[in-house]
């Protein structure tokens, strides 16, 4: 791994975990947020994460992104329908060869609202402290 691999990898790691919400109807949608930018324009801002949780639905056909070759399908609000992002099916070779979270569903900034993720102890989450979501208890979060 290159130090510029090295260093991007640990700016990931520190950042604040979040939680986040349907603007519409207030469902929580994901509890492991991440603030990030669209790789294809650094100008827009979203959350993405690597789990969802099932209030969060596919909602329409895959289609081909705008600025790229990626596949996309939006997201929507399972308790109310309001479309709340889209999810990465089938990312381009272009996007998997850039420095990104892995992270393949999206939440776009207007559409949701959000709040940082305490640890039992009350402090601020951040994903170097996060367990892997296979093992995640969802109530619980366990500091290692």
């Amino acid at each position: 791994m290159c130090e510029e691999e090295i260093d991007q990898e640990r700016i990931l790691k520190n950042k604040s975990v979040y939680v986040l919400h349907c603007s519409d109807c207030n469902a929580v949608l994901c509890k492991r947020g991440m603030r990030a930018m669209l790789l294809a324009d650094i100008n827009v801002q979203l959350f993405s994460t690597d789990r969802p949780l099932d209030t969060v639905q596919l909602a329409s056909r895959d289609y081909f992104t705008l600025s790229c070759r990626c596949m996309i399908r939006d997201v929507a609000c399972y308790m109310c329908g309001n479309i709340v992002g889209y999810h990465v099916s089938q990312p381009c070779k272009k996007c998997l060869n850039s420095r990104n979270n892995g992270h393949l569903w999206i939440f776009d900034m207007e559409k949701i609202a959000w709040r940082k993720r305490c640890s039992i102890q009350g402090s601020i989450l951040r994903w170097n402290v996060l367990c892997p979501y296979e093992i995640e208890n969802e109530d619980e979060i366990v500091i290692r």
